[in-house]
């Protein structure tokens, strides 16, 4: 029976994609992965740019916008790990603004 086999599949897969995100929960890339895979598209954090609209990227102008000190890239970064969100305020509002 066709519905009954789709069922078992879907249920197969459900327990395959649970057992893989509880694993990635566990395993931790190798220091540096995650920046080394930005620089290799172009973006290298702290260079006075920023990631607008989800893929193109903006200069930051130093004259009307100034980059956080340390203790605000600290403070900001440790945020980010706690409230697991990787884009700032107003990313949020401009993806919200495009539905994504």
């Amino acid at each position: 029976d066709a519905p009954e086999s789709f069922i078992k599949v879907g249920s197969i897969g459900l327990k395959v994609a649970n057992f893989a995100f509880e694993l990635s929960k566990r395993l931790t890339p190798p220091e540096g992965v995650i920046a080394e895979g930005f620089e290799k598209v172009g973006f290298v954090g702290g260079q006075g740019t920023r990631v607008k609209w989800g893929v193109l990227q903006e200069k930051i102008d130093p004259a009307t916008e100034a980059m956080p000190d340390v203790f605000e890239s600290l403070k900001l970064r440790e945020e980010a790990a706690r409230d697991l969100v990787n884009i700032d305020a107003a990313e949020r509002q401009r993806r919200l603004l495009a539905g994504s």
